[in-house]
């Protein structure tokens, strides 16, 4: 039997977070779920996950201070941070589902 890969989705905006929550579990992976900083600290410290994913929602200084707090916690923990676009239409989660797969997919490779 195959394990489900761990995702810890993190994002500020609860709207886009289920909307990417629901392309990831539809695909088969297993998705923790943080709104904050101090609780995707607290979940990628006591759960093991096979990836993270910053969202955009978060602002830039906010994602460095996640992606440097992620790494020291969860070394092995590989890291996506999404950055958004000028135009909201081309964010992966809301225009092409498939593209953030295959973004996800490809970071555990």
């Amino acid at each position: 039997m195959t394990r489900q890969t761990r995702v810890l989705s993190i994002g500020a905006d609860a709207d886009v977070l289920a909307a990417r929550n629901s392309v990831l579990t539809h695909a088969g992976f297993r998705v923790g779920i943080a709104d904050n900083r101090h609780e995707a600290i607290l979940s990628a410290a006591s759960h093991e996950f096979d990836i993270a994913i910053i969202c955009w929602t978060f602002l830039p200084d906010d994602q460095s201070r996640l992606l440097h707090d992620l790494e020291i916690v969860s070394p092995r923990t590989r890291v996506l941070v999404l950055s958004c676009p000028n135009t909201p239409a081309l964010l992966p989660d809301a225009a092409d589902p498939g593209l953030l797969l295959q973004m996800v997919r490809a970071r555990i490779a």
